[in-house]
Formats: C-alpha cells, sequence, structure tokens
C-alpha cells in the first residue's frame, strides 16, 4: 500500500440543486499497524456496498494508511437511506470486524443536511465538522489520543466538477481545485 488512496467524490445520481440531502462523514483511526490491512480491505467492501445502496447520492474515501487514518463521506437522499444502509445486515458486521481497531477518542461520525447545490462539500467544511466531533470526545490533545493525526486531510472528499466527475486533489488551503 502507498502512503495514500483517494477515491474522489463519485456521484451515482442526479441531484436537485433545490433539495436538501443528509451526509455523513467519517474518520476512523485504527489503533495498530497490523489491524490496517483489515479495516483498509473491510473499507473498501463498504465502499463498494455504498455504490449497490438504495437512497445514495455519492461517495468520497480517503485512506492514509502511513497515518493509520480513513476517511469517508457519503450524501443520501435522506436519513431513512442512510438509517437503512447502516442498519444493514453486511454493515454491521464489516462494524462489528472493525470496531475493536478503532481509536476512541478519535474516530468519529457527524451528519449534516445540505442543499445539492452545495455537494459535494468543500473539503473545509468536512474537515471543521469531523474536527468538531472529535474535540467534542475529548480528543483535541495528543495526550488523550496517542497516534492522531495533525487533522485530517481531506482533499478528494468534495470540490468535483460540475458534471460530478471525480475531484483532483484539493489546494492547499481546502479550496475547491477548480
Amino acid at each position: 500500500m502507498k502512503g495514500l488512496l483517494r477515491i474522489g467524490w463519485r456521484r451515482v445520481r442526479k441531484l436537485d440543486p433545490q433539495r436538501r440531502y443528509v451526509l455523513e462523514a467519517n474518520v476512523l483511526v485504527v489503533d495498530r499497524w497490523r489491524a490496517i490491512p483489515k479495516v483498509f480491505r473491510f473499507t473498501l467492501t463498504v465502499v463498494r456496498e455504498l455504490r449497490r445502496s438504495g437512497g445514495l447520492i455519492g461517495v468520497a474515501l480517503v485512506a492514509r494508511p502511513l497515518r493509520k487514518t480513513f476517511y469517508a463521506l457519503s450524501a443520501w437522499e435522506d436519513r431513512a437511506s442512510l438509517d437503512g444502509f447502516v442498519a444493514s445486515a453486511r454493515h454491521g458486521r464489516t462494524m462489528a470486524a472493525i470496531r475493536p481497531h478503532l481509536v476512541v477518542p478519535g474516530s468519529a461520525f457527524v451528519t449534516w443536511e445540505s442543499y445539492g447545490s452545495e455537494l459535494p462539500p468543500r473539503p473545509g467544511d468536512v474537515t471543521a465538522r469531523l474536527e468538531a466531533a472529535v474535540a467534542r470526545m475529548g480528543a483535541e490533545s495528543e495526550e488523550a489520543n496517542p497516534g492522531r493525526p495533525d487533522g485530517p486531510e481531506l482533499g478528494g472528499l468534495g470540490a468535483a466538477d460540475p458534471a460530478g466527475a471525480d475531484a483532483g486533489p484539493a489546494r492547499p488551503n481546502g479550496s475547491p481545485p477548480h
């Protein structure tokens, strides 16, 4: 594995710019090096399952195995679609397999709503939401969570071109590549 795997924003359904959609972002921090291949494999399985899920609008993934950290972003038609995916048997088995390897606090999930015209969200917005979630869990300091990266590096989790094609790397200031 290289130091970074990025599956940029992939839209799977047409958006209505005036409609609100449900977004979920997560950061998964792995506790030990030997668990990285397992978490990586299950993360890719979840991405494949996401793409087949009813109600999914778009998805992105950034894996930083050398930092023991994985980030994902998904957009859904509504909360029921997201909840249905989370409640699925396959997702439950996946989470049961990787949960023992996640650093808590440090790993976090955050959900919010955005209009279709705002999708994909800017990487800086996703980063701020994840950092706030981690902070709420009491993981702001390195002492509270050894091994936590300095902050999420989410280039590729958002900022696609208007046609919904894959996003390139985000610019250092978090602005979109276009």
